[in-house]
């Protein structure tokens, strides 16, 4: 579903290939996220979905409040970056931001 790059950290590339199915999956990628915030450092994120033209709203709601949550955290991430093919995913994205 995803995989991530730290290649070039505290640069993080995060690729999303397909659509969620299931909580299980953002779990994981929630799971992995969070190990990154043992190095402690600053850290951008840069996200790309540009594999994906649709994803069930629950699940972008899902990524938004997990975002949401990460600012409660000490704030390793200064920056986060969405990449976006699809005009309706980016505008579900927004939708659900305003929720």
């Amino acid at each position: 579903m995803y995989s991530f790059n730290t290649s070039s950290f505290p640069i993080v590339y995060v690729t999303i290939y397909k659509s969620p199915q299931s909580y299980e999956e953002l779990d994981t990628l929630y799971k992995e996220w969070f190990t990154l915030y043992k190095h402690q450092r600053k850290m951008v994120y840069i996200i790309d979905l540009s594999r994906i033209t649709s994803c069930e709203m629950k699940y972008i709601t899902s990524l938004v409040d997990f975002s949401r949550e990460m600012k409660k955290h000490t704030a390793w991430v200064s920056c986060t970056l969405f990449y976006f093919k699809s005009d309706i995913l980016k505008n579900l994205f927004q939708l659900a931001i305003q929720i």
